[in-house]
């Protein structure tokens, strides 16, 4: 992957170094910033920031890794910048929560996918209030999310070398905490 942009309004605050890979240094900056920072330190890369929210009028990548804090900002990411646009070829996005972490992973352009994402949405009010940064919450839990993220992504990739292979991207992936376990499903 070569031409990485990152898309984000907020800044670091202390709430974020549990589970992110923020250190104190980077409390009050762009968060964009602070993760070019760590690409650039961490493996000599750069990548594009945008300070600003997504709203639909930016046009995204092929491949977009959404990860807002709320189910209201989820919705309406998808909604005005994803569904059904037809350079976005793989939305994968993560949820953590006190008890599971799920990961979703879909081509956005197909309707059964589109309506199985879709019915994972809910209103924030029936949302577990977030755990960043609380010791509920800790970073080996989203060091696995990520991984798993990850896992997708690299499955997405040998699929459009291959296309003869079956789509095995998990479309929903619930990892279970305690005790630990898995569930997936397809969007089909």
């Amino acid at each position: 992957i070569k031409n990485i942009h990152a898309w984000d309004y907020d800044t670091v605050s202390d709430v974020n170094l549990a589970n992110q890979a923020f250190a104190e240094r980077h409390i009050g900056m762009p968060k964009v910033e602070a993760v070019a920072e760590l690409v650039r330190e961490h493996t000599g890369g750069t990548i594009t920031t945008h300070q600003e929210k997504v709203d639909g009028t930016q046009k995204l990548g092929d491949i977009v890794l959404m990860l807002p804090d709320s189910m209201e900002a989820r919705e309406s990411i998808f909604k005005k910048a994803i569904r059904l646009k037809p350079w976005v070829k793989l939305l994968i996005e993560t949820r953590m929560g006190t008890f599971e972490s799920r990961l979703y992973a879909i081509n956005p352009r197909k309707p059964a996918q589109i309506r199985g994402y879709e019915g994972t949405l809910y209103d924030d009010a029936f949302a577990q209030a977030s755990t960043c940064g609380t010791a509920i919450s800790v970073g080996a839990t989203a060091g696995v999310l990520a991984c798993m993220a990850t896992m997708n992504l690299v499955r997405w990739f040998r699929l459009q070398e291959d296309p003869n292979l079956e789509d095995e991207l998990e479309h929903e992936l619930i990892i279970f905490h305690t005790p630990f376990a898995t569930m997936s499903r397809q969007f089909n």
